[in-house]
């Protein structure tokens, strides 16, 4: 869902985006007891904090080494992603990402939850290549959705859940 507003919101106001914000939406699921993100994240953007991040020039949508690509997304995001569920920090597995459009998803995975009656997201991604940075956070938890807006100073937030 939010790709697709993701993508209205570019479509209203043409193909470069003369703001910088991400989407991620973080899901419960009962069965498996995980935790599922998905980061949507402007292409350019994350191509920019990439190469300011790890000195290096990188071509996203042509990378030399595509591995190498996926490995450096992968450690960028980890580091800029947090979560702690019920008081204890988890260790999430990057998944992948793939390229829609001018957007790049990054999957994580965080698994061994059953339960959560709060979690803090600490989400910094792209707040130190972009003093405009804004990321939206969506977190689904029992059929219900809550969200958190993370800007200038507020690179985290809480969500409780009864």
């Amino acid at each position: 869902m939010s790709g697709i507003i993701f993508s209205l919101v570019l479509h209203f106001l043409g193909l470069t985006h003369p703001f910088h914000i991400s989407v991620c939406e973080i899901q419960h699921s009962s069965d498996a007891k995980t935790l599922q993100v998905s980061h949507r994240i402007f292409v350019d953007d994350l191509e920019t904090a990439l190469n300011q991040t790890y000195s290096t020039q990188l071509d996203v949508y042509n990378p030399t080494d595509p591995e190498e690509l996926t490995r450096l997304i992968g450690d960028y995001v980890l580091n800029h992603f947090k979560i702690i569920v019920n008081g204890k920090e988890l260790n999430g597995v990057f998944l992948g990402n793939e390229v829609e459009e001018d957007g790049m998803w990054c999957y994580i995975e965080y698994k061994k939850v059953k339960k959560i009656k709060d979690i803090v997201v600490i989400n910094d991604i792209l707040f130190e290549t972009f003093d405009d940075q804004s990321n939206l956070v969506h977190v689904k938890y029992q059929g219900e959705t809550k969200s958190l807006k993370l800007e200038g100073d507020t690179y985290q937030g809480v969500i409780s859940f009864d």
